[in-house]
């Protein structure tokens, strides 16, 4: 099936038992080849058939998705997402049972038999269950592997609701399914369970104080592990820099990381404070929204950082530092923690340009009857 250019079908699912034939409408759609939209637990999300190559190549261009990534397994059930993966462990099968259905995506060692272009060679596969019923009762209906991935736009990161799908993604889709209940809005968290220890990659709705509880351990924090072995595709895959500090001493070094290291395959993401002066004509500069709107910047922050990661072309993302107190506290210790590196401008030995200046250790040396001072970095 190719793509269309006509608006898609709009199957409206008020009632699971009378509208069958609607359901079985859109799952017939996705086993030939389509692409169908449904409501899931973070807003709507774009779906195909998981073992169709070119299925999956259609929802990568529709979505600007990287044809590097992997995508993520959508289940109706526990029993069935945990057949994507090999033995699963007794701790990923407590979790499972505790917090599916719901926003919690699994990261774990993937079973045999999973289409490549899905795992695209990597050990682990992410799986999820949607509490949404009629996402679970079209996944149910699919005699086949379905993958999904969120519907959403660098105008608007947070998720979409079905006019908005219609909007953007509608010339590529097959079907939009919509049912009594309107999507959730939940951010999803991710879990890998797949290493030497439970490592919360991203966190959503669910904290790591909700994860411990079933876990039985506080589960390691990204920050906590050294890269690259931190970043998986659920982290920024190019390289993150948060700048803080002062904003002269701010523009200065993003100017000066962009000019040695960056050029132009890299972004900058600063408020409307420090958008003009140095960085004024940068190739790559975006404004965030005012920290006084925190909502909107929080949400617009992270989208543009998900959707920057699946450009090819970006290999660097300058992020301005927020305040570590007051209101912005909580959104910067979030940024930090998916960061590959904080400067931060403040620092006493920043040489107010490139980096930090050499450290300088005294040392005492008995010579001759002269005592020296060594520099030793």
């Amino acid at each position: 099936m190719t793509g269309n250019a006509h608006k898609p079908a709009l199957l409206s699912v008020l009632s699971l038992s009378r509208n069958g034939d609607l359901l079985r409408r859109a799952a017939n759609l996705l086993r030939r080849g389509g692409l169908v939209a449904f409501p899931g637990d973070c807003g709507y999300v774009l779906a195909a058939r998981a073992d169709d190559p070119k299925s999956l190549e259609r929802l990568a261009e529709l979505t600007s998705r990287s044809s590097r990534r992997p995508w993520t397994l959508y289940a109706a059930e526990s029993n069935q997402a945990l057949g994507y993966l090999h033995e699963p462990s007794e701790m990923v099968r407590r979790v499972a049972a505790v917090f599916w259905p719901g926003p919690l995506t699994l990261l774990s060692r993937r079973g045999e038999g999973l289409p490549e272009a899905v795992h695209r060679g990597l050990v682990k596969v992410a799986v999820h269950v949607p509490a949404h019923r009629l996402a679970r009762a079209l996944l149910e209906l699919c005699r086949y592997p379905v993958v999904a991935v969120q519907a959403q736009t660098p105008q608007h990161p947070g998720g979409l609701q079905r006019e908005a799908v219609l909007e953007f993604f509608g010339f590529g889709l097959e079907a939009v399914l919509e049912g009594r209940e309107p999507p959730g809005n939940l951010e999803l968290s991710v879990l890998d369970l797949g290493g030497a220890a439970p490592r919360l990659v991203r966190q959503g709705f669910l904290g790591p104080q909700d994860l411990q509880r079933v876990l039985g351990c506080f589960p390691i924090l990204s920050s906590d592990v050294p890269t690259p072995e931190r970043f998986t595709r659920f982290s920024p895959e190019v390289h993150l820099v948060v700048v803080e500090g002062e904003p002269d001493r701010v523009a200065r070094r993003m100017k000066f990381q962009l000019e040695t290291q960056g050029g132009r395959n890299s972004a900058l993401l600063v408020t409307p404070a420090l958008a003009g002066g140095l960085l004024a004509d940068l190739p790559g500069l975006e404004v965030l929204p005012d920290p006084e709107r925190l909502e909107d910047l929080s949400g617009h922050l992270f989208g543009r950082i998900r959707h920057l990661e699946t450009q090819d072309s970006v290999r660097m993302i300058l992020v301005q530092g927020l305040p570590r107190e007051g209101p912005t506290a909580e959104l910067m210790d979030r940024l930090t923690r998916v960061a590959h590196q904080v400067i931060n401008t403040e620092d006493p030995g920043y040489d107010g340009q490139g980096g930090l200046q050499p450290r300088i250790r005294r040392r005492q040396v008995q010579a001759s009857g002269r005592t020296s001072t060594l520099s030793t970095q």
